[in-house]
């Protein structure tokens, strides 16, 4: 897919949709609403499309910070997250992909074009199922009706909302099988083949499967048969199950006009680093936290060091003459990484301090998935353009996501599968996603092909394979961390953890770097994984709650009330951690 031509397309997009004087309006003569004659499918489904991605990045950045994944300011959870700075979601959701779709459905009806209606409930119901799982009960029966409708539509139940998308992707699925002509693009399986329909319907059953999951232990049960859903589905032939399977929106490298690069990549490498990672996801990926003594084989590809030692100088980190916490273990990492993680410059979770000149020295987004630098040691700056220049993917829902959700659900549910066996593949099939992005960096590319030594510099120093051969996970080094992690599952005790399922989540934790929505649920659902970094403050609440309700949502509908902090989505039976 020529991603160039993909934001050309949804800028037309726009400049259609928002046209009057061109396009015919609905026929009770509305300047607002067009008649679904007036429509264009394919385009409006390319804007559909790229709503999916956006909404996904939104609330996939707010799970990462709440799991710890990256770093959360805080320092309290009631306050690291208020009603205005939610506003943003809300709208991408309700005035972006969920407008684009109400009117893309009836237009792409009328014109017999089933499959563009399949994708649209595929979008509606991964939309409204996230919703829910982030800010519980949402306005979904009365919601999106235009003037025509409730102004002020109310809130349904959360649990009904999850039987309506159960409804809505089994219609996606009887509309694949309808005669229609494809898509003139599809931007997350490439083309318009009619091997695309297959891998939209093994996302259908993947996201069925995830709904039977999530309210597995709840003792809400809005599907009448969750568990024995989940057992029908569990198999490689419904669900996603390969990497030719995995849903995931791709990114490009265009700087401007329009920006076609990862989200995360322009805030990290444009003008010095905009975020911190997380101190305590980090330490994970080393061989101090990993077990067996060893560094998990994705840690240089996540994370890229712009600078490879630690300060010590208190105008840059403010915590490096402070104590650790009482209420810290032992065990855990507090303000820096010694040893073989020195370098990995991030945040304690919930640091709300001031932030000092160091933008340039923290630790970035590497070359997975956001399209970054891999880190070899290099001790370089990020830089505009460096690295895979932002050719990074939206990690919506891959097969070692899917992997490890079968694992635990073959633990919790008694799905009749082998755990063990998709514990495994899922590792396997996270670290091989991974270390494959490694010939995106064209900069580390012309060091392996001894072009130049320092990227940077432009110098060239004669030949240099040393950064392959010392820095990229060898078929031993990955085979002897899997087996590690498989003694692990088969003696938890002996990694630090207390059952099977707890070694399967904090596998899945570490695989799902870029989709915080996933595990976020994860977190909420099992109670795991364990061994988190505490908050920096004691007593800074409980996450895991559902989030407050956006000041655009409260101040502009007439039947809103404002959560109270600390209620739980419907299907959580657990309380958050601290």
């Amino acid at each position: 897919m020529n991603l160039k031509l993909t934001f050309f397309i949804y800028t037309l997009v726009m400049l259609l949709v928002c046209s009057c004087e061109t396009l015919d309006i609905n026929p009770k003569n509305n300047p607002n609403e067009l008649a679904p004659n007036a429509i264009e499918p394919d385009l409006l489904l390319n804007s559909v499309q790229l709503g999916i991605a956006n909404v996904f990045n939104e609330l996939s950045n707010e799970g990462s910070e709440l799991t710890r994944m990256t770093h959360m300011f805080g320092p309290l959870y009631n306050n690291a997250y208020t009603p205005e700075n939610l506003d943003g979601e809300w709208s991408s959701f309700y005035a972006g992909l969920l407008a684009d779709v109400e009117a893309l459905i009836p237009a792409a009806t009328e014109k017999e074009l089933f499959t563009h209606v399949a994708i649209a409930k595929i979008a509606k119901a991964y939309a409204y199922t996230t919703l829910v799982d982030f800010f519980g009960d949402v306005p979904f029966s009365e919601a999106i009706k235009g003037n025509e409708g409730n102004t002020n539509p109310k809130r349904d139940a959360s649990a009904d909302i999850y039987k309506a998308c159960e409804v809505l992707l089994d219609e996606a699925l009887a509309d694949f099988d309808k005669t229609s002509i494809l898509p003139g693009n599809d931007l997350f399986f490439g083309g318009n083949t009619t091997d695309n329909v297959a891998k939209w319907k093994k996302l259908i059953n993947t996201l069925k499967f995830r709904m039977y999951v999530q309210v597995s232990a709840s003792g809400t049960d809005p599907f009448g048969g969750a568990v024995a859903k989940a057992q029908a589905l569990a198999n490689d032939a419904s669900l996603i199950s390969s990497e030719a399977d995995d849903f995931a929106f791709t990114y490009g490298t265009n700087l401007a006009n329009p920006d076609s690069r990862h989200p995360l990549y322009g805030g990290d490498y444009d003008n010095g680093a905009s975020v911190y990672q997380s101190i305590g996801y980090m330490h994970r990926f080393t061989a101090a936290f990993a077990g067996a003594n060893l560094d998990d084989p994705r840690l240089r590809y996540y994370f890229y060091r712009q600078e490879t030692t630690n300060t010590t100088d208190v105008n840059e980190k403010r915590c490096v003459t402070q104590d650790k916490p009482s209420h810290f273990a032992a065990s855990d990492v507090f303000c820096q990484l010694t040893g073989p993680g020195a370098g990995y410059w991030g945040r304690d979770h919930g640091d709300a301090a001031g932030i000092p000149p160091d933008g340039l020295l923290r630790t970035i987004y590497g070359v997975y998935p956001v399209g970054g630098k891999f880190d070899y040691s290099q001790d370089t700056r990020g830089r505009q353009g460096s690295g895979a220049g932002g050719y990074g993917i939206a990690p919506i829902m891959l097969s070692s996501f899917v992997d490890f959700l079968r694992a635990e659900a073959a633990i919790t549910m008694g799905t009749g599968e082998d755990a063990r066996a998709l514990f495994e593949k899922g590792i396997r099939a996270s670290i091989a996603k991974t270390i494959s992005f490694g010939t995106r960096d064209v900069d580390y590319n012309k060091v392996l092909l001894n072009e130049i030594d320092d990227p940077n510099t432009k110098e060239d120093d004669g030949p240099d394979t040393s950064p392959k051969q010392k820095y990229e996970p060898s078929t031993t080094a990955i085979n002897n961390y899997v087996n590690a992690l498989l003694a692990g599952y088969d003696n938890p005790a002996s990694l630090g953890y207390t059952n099977p399922l707890d070694v399967v989540v904090s596998e899945f934790y570490k695989a799902a770097y870029g989709n915080g929505i996933d595990i976020y649920n994860a977190f909420r659902r099992t109670g795991f994984p364990s061994r988190l970094q505490p908050t920096l403050i004691e007593g800074s609440g409980e996450n895991g709650a559902l989030m407050f309700y956006p000041a655009v949502y409260i101040n502009t509908n007439s039947n809103a009330v404002q959560r109270v902090f600390g209620e739980k989505v419907f299907w959580q039976t657990l309380n958050g951690l601290k």
